[in-house]
């Protein structure tokens, strides 16, 4: 039975455990001991090296503990393997005292912890309390699920609503001690987070799409003013508030992976090393645009152009395609656009990439999917801006042949983007053809782009009939070209 449905509006919210979130600079030392369960709890501390060795959070944790302090392991790697996880819950298994785990770090310290607690209780019947202090924004504390690597390097994990954080401090001077790149593409994964719960078919309005609207504003807001000054810890403080929005009201009622980029940064993150804070840089705003092409889904993240500030058409297709160009600028502006490529992930693994993330190996799905993962391999970039060109044609076949090279398909970038047809078709006449979209474009590759910009400046009588009035290349000549539109 449906929970949630959005006609007629009614749902059902079914919340966590969770029963205190802090937030605020020094939150942890204020407030951790008031936090333990009882006056003779035994707390265990997971955490990853980095902030072990290299900060004093760890060591400043374990003295406020004193006692209550039953042992640390430091040693969580990313995406959390599995032997890290057999040798840390052997550790709190030698202890029956400790009731209590204190999860400090990203995505994997918090999942361990989760994953550990799951274990003890398979062997004693008793989960333990969890304390989660974040120090990324990937938002692992929000929920009941525990994701770790098996021996074969996929992710798998488990999942229990006695796995989800009791406690959460939100403390802006651990944050500090995080890398900026770091905290920035995280951010980006609680976009992810945020995006893929407006679609999402068992994601409730309230609190759950409400407090997602939110969270992107929030996101697009003060991920740029971070990166401008990542000591504000006003700025940390709103964007740790963020990312909880972003998936802290799931409750118990969400099933299932949240979805598409979600499921490709599974495929592509322990598979390839890859942190899923970049996975979301790489997919989120691609997917966006591939799920616009449904208007059920185009209708829910259309609702987000007033909160990441943007100015609605009153299409829906429209606007929820611009959604998924702005996140791709955002991504952009934060200096963390990268190809599949700058990850050691070769070409030829396009179809296990896409076999991964779809459970299929055939079908509609499957080729929209395979053409998004090929177009990661690209630098290529379409800005938002859209110039309709009315009743106006060009030759169109030589400016396809031109923009990309033979191996890659056309329909993973530009003609993708067009709503009029599907494709053109390579190699066929397409004279005459009526070209109905002009966007800014970085080209994939360098060496092609003179020949496009040539083309294109031939063209310049029919883009001067009162609608793009001339053409101007980018500062480097062989790297873009931008139509200069009414």
């Amino acid at each position: 039975m449906t929970e949630s449905t959005q006609t007629p509006l009614a749902g059902l919210w079914k919340p966590v455990h969770l029963s205190h979130l802090y937030y605020g600079s020094n939150s942890a030392q204020k407030h951790l001991l008031d936090c333990l369960p009882s006056s003779s709890s035994k707390a265990f501390i997971i955490t990853g090296s980095s902030l072990a060795t290299k900060t004093s959070l760890i060591s400043s944790l374990e003295n406020q503990l004193g006692a209550r302090h039953a042992g640390t392991f430091s040693n969580i790697k990313q995406h959390a393997p599995i032997a890290q996880l057999d040798e840390a819950t052997e550790l709190v298994l030698r202890d029956d005292n400790i009731d209590t785990i204190i999860s400090v770090g990203g995505g994997s310290p918090i999942d361990s912890a989760k994953a550990i607690s799951y274990r003890v209780n398979e062997k004693s019947g008793k989960f333990l309390f969890h304390i989660a202090i974040p120090t990324t924004l990937s938002a692992a504390e929000c929920t009941l699920n525990a994701g770790y690597t098996n021996k074969d390097g996929m992710k798998t994990g488990v999942a229990s609503p006695e796995l989800a954080p009791h406690v959460i401090i939100y403390d802006s001077s651990f944050a500090l001690e995080t890398p900026p790149r770091l905290w920035l593409s995280t951010g980006m994964r609680a976009m992810d987070h945020a995006m893929e719960l407006m679609y999402h078919p068992t994601s409730i309005e309230m609190p759950c799409r409400q407090m997602a609207l939110f969270a992107a504003g929030e996101l697009f807001r003060n991920l740029p003013k971070y990166k401008e000054d990542p000591k504000k810890e006003d700025v940390i403080t709103r964007l740790q508030l963020a990312s909880y929005a972003s998936l802290g009201f799931l409750g118990l009622n969400v099933k299932g992976a949240l979805g598409l980029s979600h499921t490709l940064g599974y495929a592509l993150g322990s598979p390839y090393g890859i942190p899923h804070g970049i996975t979301s840089c790489l997919t989120l705003g691609h997917v966006v645009k591939l799920k616009a092409e449904n208007p059920e889904d185009a209708k829910q993240i259309a609702r987000m152009v007033p909160f990441i500030g943007l100015s609605s058409s009153g299409d829906d297709k429209k606007d929820a395609m611009a959604v998924g160009d702005a996140i791709l600028e955002l991504v952009d502006s934060l200096g963390l656009k990268t190809k599949l490529g700058d990850h050691g992930v070769e070409k030829d693994q396009t179809r296990v990439i896409t076999k991964t993330a779809t459970k299929q190996e055939e079908g509609p799905l499957y080729d929209k999917v395979m053409d998004l993962v090929n177009g990661l391999w690209s630098s290529f970039h379409a800005s938002r801006h859209v110039a309709i060109l009315k009743r106006q044609s060009l030759q169109t076949g030589l400016l396809w042949r031109n923009m990309f090279d033979e191996d890659q398909d056309p329909k993973s970038a530009l003609f993708r983007k067009r709503p009029t047809y599907e494709r053109l078709g390579s190699g066929a006449d397409t004279d005459g053809i009526e070209l109905q979209e002009v966007r800014e474009y970085v080209l994939p590759d360098p060496g092609v782009c003179n020949p496009v910009i040539e083309r294109t400046v031939e063209a310049r009588h029919v883009l001067e009939a009162g609608i793009a009035r001339n053409i101007i290349s980018g500062p480097d000549q062989t790297r873009s070209m931008r139509f200069s539109y009414e």
